[in-house]
This record gives C-alpha cells, sequence and structure tokens, in this order.
C-alpha cells in the first residue's frame, strides 16, 4: 500500500489521457508564452477579491489556484508561484485543442494537494503532489498515491 504521504512529481496533459513525466524545467511551448490571458497566483501575497485583470499583474496574483480555475478561458495560462497550496484543485472549465488549452503551470517549487479534472484540454506542468487525501473510495484516482489526480473529462 502506498503511503499518502509520498509525493509525486508530475506533468501532464490533460485531455483523455495523463501521462507523467518530471516537473520544472523549461518549457517552449508556444501555447504558454501566447497565452490569452496569464494570470498570477501567490500564496504568500495574493489575495482572491482581487479581480481578474489585476491577477493578471505579478504584483496583485490571487492567492488559490481554485480562484484562477474559477477565472480561466480557453488559451489562458494559470502562472503558480512557489509556495504550499493545501488545496484540491477542481478544474472544471474546458479549453479548446491546440493553442486554446488551458494552462496551469508551477513556477519553481510548487506543492499542491491534488487535482481533480473534469474538463477537457487542460495542461498541468511541474506541480508537486504531496499529502493527498483518501477522501473518495473511488479506483479512478491516479498518481500513484490515491487521492492525488482524478480525472473524469474527456
Amino acid at each position: 500500500m502506498l503511503s499518502l504521504l509520498k509525493t509525486l512529481k508530475i506533468l501532464a496533459v490533460m485531455r483523455a489521457d495523463i501521462s507523467y513525466g518530471p516537473a520544472g524545467g523549461g518549457h517552449s511551448d508556444p501555447g504558454i508564452g501566447g497565452a490569452r490571458r496569464a494570470y498570477h497566483v501567490d500564496a504568500a501575497i495574493g489575495h482572491d477579491d482581487q479581480t481578474a485583470v489585476a491577477a493578471q499583474s505579478t504584483e496583485t496574483p490571487w492567492a488559490s489556484i481554485q480562484k484562477a480555475s474559477d477565472n480561466a478561458a480557453h488559451g489562458d495560462t494559470i502562472r503558480v508561484h512557489d509556495g504550499t497550496y493545501r488545496e484540491r484543485v477542481a478544474i472544471s472549465t474546458n479549453g479548446t485543442e491546440g493553442s486554446g488549452r488551458i494552462t496551469y503551470l508551477a513556477e519553481n517549487g510548487v506543492s499542491v494537494r491534488g487535482f481533480e479534472i473534469t474538463g477537457n484540454f487542460n495542461r498541468i506542468i511541474g506541480f508537486e503532489v504531496a499529502h493527498p487525501s483518501s477522501e473518495c473510495p473511488c479506483d479512478d484516482w491516479r498518481g500513484g498515491s490515491r487521492g492525488a489526480i482524478r480525472q473524469s473529462g474527456k
């Protein structure tokens, strides 16, 4: 039995399947650099009462990844700055194929409790999933530890 304290570094491209690889590193994907909008999330200095326009600046980020996810649309990039985010992010918004994917990009060391993905064409890059819970008795959790990532979108 895998320990719930086990960490998992992921590089995932979301559509019908989830694939895993090393976290971090540079990314030359034109969909990230040419984003429609780039939102910033920083647990240390952010506030979730910021407007969507304000959260596009590193000076006035949101505090939670969930707030950014709730405001994301196709082609957007969510840049999550280093820190520990004690949240399981529910991703329900659909991106579109190609450059319309919604990208969740961890900038440096970012730890999160997990992701539940029901939207399509989302990608998650460079996150460390740490201390996932086992509150869901489902068998479709992925990532080596029960409760790390759950995907039910097409």
